[in-house]
């Protein structure tokens, strides 16, 4: 994703920071740096009694040990977290838990340490998975898929701080049979989202801070340069409006 924090870390220094904790991990990390700290956070899936855990972990420095702490060990997996820290040193992670309705949830982390409690951010009878995170420099947005087994809803929501959040808002609803790979994206104060809408191409919408909505879905071919190409011409286009 891209985001108004530093989030293009060497690809050792991720590698490093995991090489020395114990524990299993079944998927790679997600990983930002700390403005207000210049530490590196990072978020992962680990191997727990009850099955895949979240854990995050704080990069020490040199010659300083890192730091890590298990956010959820549900008896369900709980699955592909993902990481953002807002400008005043605030780390929020999202992540999905694998259970009878599937569940997107967040915890958030002030600036003295502390973690608050697992927040659901899904609608408890909306099967909802792969959350991607992003903070635009206020406030948090997540993005999610609700998947009822007949098409994939987009969904999105902000806020924060502690629930109520205002209520989620389905974005676009697409029939695509693949991964729709929902992603949010801030950048020049522009903020918008992305996502596979069918082999070739991809869906996308930009939100209004003047009105606080979401515009109505476009769609970006694929073309001859694949995915890459068509996310750098969505985001010109994002610029340009």
């Amino acid at each position: 994703m891209t985001t108004t924090t530093p989030r293009a870390l060497p690809v050792l220094a991720v590698a490093f920071l995991f090489a020395g904790i114990a524990g299993a991990a079944l998927a790679p990390p997600d990983a930002e740096v700390n403005p207000a700290t210049g530490q590196i956070e990072a978020v992962d899936e680990m191997v727990g009694a009850g099955g895949a855990d979240i854990r995050h972990t704080v990069d020490g420095g040199p010659g300083q040990p890192d730091t890590s702490i298990v956010l959820a060990d549900d008896p369900a997996p709980d699955l592909d977290p993902r990481i953002a820290i807002g400008p005043d040193g605030k780390s929020w992670v999202v992540w999905w838990r694998d259970a009878a309705i599937d569940t997107v949830l967040l915890r958030w982390r002030g600036p003295d340490g502390s973690w608050m409690t697992e927040l659901p951010i899904s609608e408890p009878d909306e099967p909802s998975r792969s959350p991607e995170i992003v903070h635009d420099g206020s406030q948090i947005f997540v993005i999610w898929l609700i998947d009822d087994g007949e098409g994939q809803d987009i969904a999105v929501r902000s806020g924060s701080g502690p629930s109520p959040w205002p209520s989620r808002t389905v974005i676009h609803r697409t029939y695509y049979t693949g991964d729709a790979d929902p992603d949010i994206h801030s950048s020049g104060g522009k903020l918008w989202v992305t996502w596979v809408e069918s082999s070739d191409a991809l869906g996308w919408s930009r939100y209004d801070y003047s009105t606080s909505t979401w515009s109505a879905p476009r769609f970006e071919p694929l073309g001859d340069g694949g995915r890459d190409a068509a996310l750098a011409r969505i985001a010109e286009q994002v610029q340009a409006d």
